[in-house]
């Protein structure tokens, strides 16, 4: 359940605990996050994985399920605290947790275990709307581009040369020169291609029932 950014620590370092525990504040850890600060990040990871990881167990998770979300959901608290300043009205914790019970009711879905998911998704949403209401939205854009990413490197070469000089607003007329080809193939290729990448996030959200209500 990646999502981009990369892993910041391995698993090793999650279950390092270090014997001096330092405290810092929900104000001290948003700050620490905006300037990269490698204690505040270790903080996060020493002080809310055990958290996570009692909670997805407790809901049939692993303990690879709980690594798996944990890491997602902090790199998704990175990328939005990142992106614009966010004041909550609440710890730090409740507001991490909160996110982690999202992806990991994603997660249970994705891998065809509805039946498995005995969260209430409704309290879920409104938990983190009270918190955050930019992040639902800002999760579902991330997704979307994950998915999209994926379908797009699994087309042909040529599909995806044709699609990203598009995408780069390279005009028609300059794309078959580049090609050697006429313009009418260029445009029916390129209409084939995008379809068919269409045709597959389309797919791929019915199947993984990521707008499920």
């Amino acid at each position: 359940m990646g999502q981009g950014g990369g892993h910041l620590f391995t698993k090793i370092d999650i279950n390092i605990y270090s014997v001096i525990v330092t405290k810092f504040s929900t104000e001290q850890i948003l700050e620490g996050i905006v300037s990269n600060d490698t204690h505040v990040l270790e903080h996060i990871y020493r002080s809310f994985f055990p958290k996570t990881l009692v909670y997805v167990r407790s809901n049939g998770g692993t303990r690879e399920d709980a690594y798996d979300v944990f890491q997602e959901s902090v790199v998704i608290v990175l990328q939005r605290v990142r992106k614009e300043p966010l004041v909550l009205n609440c710890s730090f914790e409740t507001y991490l947790i909160s996110i982690v019970k999202i992806l990991f009711y994603h997660m249970r879905l994705s891998a065809k275990k509805r039946n498995a998911v005995l969260l209430d998704y409704e309290k879920l949403t409104e938990e983190i709307e009270e918190i955050d209401g930019e992040f639902l939205e800002t999760y579902r854009q991330n997704q979307m581009s994950n998915i999209i990413q994926r379908h797009f490197i699994d087309l042909s070469e040529g599909c995806q040369t044709l699609l990203r000089l598009y995408i780069e607003r390279v005009s028609i007329r300059e794309i078959a020169d580049m090609m050697g080809v006429s313009e009418g193939f260029v445009k029916k290729k390129k209409y084939a291609c995008k379809q068919k990448l269409i045709k597959r996030v389309m797919a791929d959200f019915g199947s993984k029932e990521f707008f499920y209500e």
